[in-house]
């Protein structure tokens, strides 16, 4: 896991790079905050976890993470590509597109 002063290093070194976000990978949603205030992700690998585990890819809605908040309160209007990272079953990737599905549907409107 990378910390917000890690990934600011990079950022002040390499100030044109970009952001491939993976959201399994947050210790808590203001560590989201503050990766998000310094660089808006081009690209997300999403998975859900349960906070305190530290590599952990489960299909959505089976962790903690709250995408629908996620994706209103910290990454409005994301336009980007997202990753799905591989689950173990199809009922789990079946499970997680319908979450994403709703999320965006929703935004749409």
């Amino acid at each position: 896991m990378n910390t917000v002063e890690d990934l600011r290093i990079i950022f002040d070194s390499y100030p044109n790079i970009g952001l491939l976000l993976d959201i399994a990978h947050i210790n808590n949603y203001e560590h989201l905050k503050e990766i998000v205030k310094m660089r808006f992700p081009e690209c997300l690998h999403i998975a859900d976890k349960h906070f305190g585990i530290a590599h952990e890819h489960l299909p959505l809605g089976d962790g903690d993470l709250d995408f629908k908040m996620i994706f209103n309160d910290f990454i409005p209007n994301y336009n980007g590509k997202v990753i799905l990272e591989a689950t173990d079953s199809i009922k789990g990737i079946e499970q997680s597109k319908r979450i994403m599905d709703s999320i965006f549907t929703k935004k749409l409107i």
